[in-house]
């Protein structure tokens, strides 16, 4: 059985990467997960942008130029590099493909049960577009989901991962033609294995006493 605890507290977040390369198979395992990982009412709204090799991290390192060269060495001396982008509106063509890929798939064993799921999937939607006028901060909200999903993920391959959101956005966008995709880029996650030279090795992971995370009602 795997021991999540440990693996929590095992996963430190690296501050520098060895250069080596994590095997393929490990890496269409965390896109497998990825691609499977929760969505709010399935919308799907979450994109990545994986760049494995030297010259595609470079391109990645151009966004923490001017104020998160902190970030750098950590880009350069991973193995890979995933952009975690969210979508910047729900454009009618993107919310047909998820239907008709729903349909296809045969999540829904009547028609009247498929409609009625259209209509909350719409009503959903306009709330937030609408009412709460959040609709981008809600898709961003997936993303992170989706992030915590890879962290495990990778914690149980043996990867070593490091999120990070110090980076430029509009730089990353233009140098990766997101914003003509529909996308922006919210998040990175840096994978490979950790250096011995990272000075956090053997540093205890702190964290507040559980009496301060959970309050459990009786």
């Amino acid at each position: 059985m795997i021991d999540l605890v440990e693996l929590a507290k095992v996963a430190h977040l690296p501050k520098l990467f060895d250069c080596s390369v994590i095997p393929d198979e490990k890496i269409d395992l965390l896109r497998a997960v990825l691609r499977s990982a929760p969505s709010s009412l399935n919308i799907q709204a979450t994109h990545y942008v994986v760049a494995a090799s030297p010259a595609a991290r470079t391109r990645i390192a151009i966004a923490v130029q001017n104020g998160f060269e902190l970030n750098h060495p950590k880009i350069l001396t991973a193995s890979h590099v995933m952009v975690f982008c969210s979508r910047m509106s729900l454009p009618s063509f993107h919310m047909d493909d998820v239907a008709a890929q729903e349909h296809n798939d045969g999540r829904f064993p009547n028609a009247a049960i498929e409609s009625r799921w259209r209509d909350l999937v719409k009503g959903g939607l306009a709330s937030h577009e609408y009412d709460l006028k959040d609709l981008s901060h809600w898709m961003e909200k997936q993303t992170y989901l989706a992030l915590g999903i890879a962290l495990m993920t990778a914690a149980e391959l043996g990867i070593h991962a490091l999120p990070m959101e110090g980076f430029h956005p509009k730089v990353l966008d233009e140098e990766l033609g997101l914003r003509e995709m529909g996308y922006t880029s919210t998040v990175l996650l840096a994978l490979g294995r950790q250096s011995p030279n990272d000075y956090i090795i053997g540093k205890p992971k702190s964290r507040l006493p559980q009496e301060r995370f959970f309050t459990v009602l009786e």
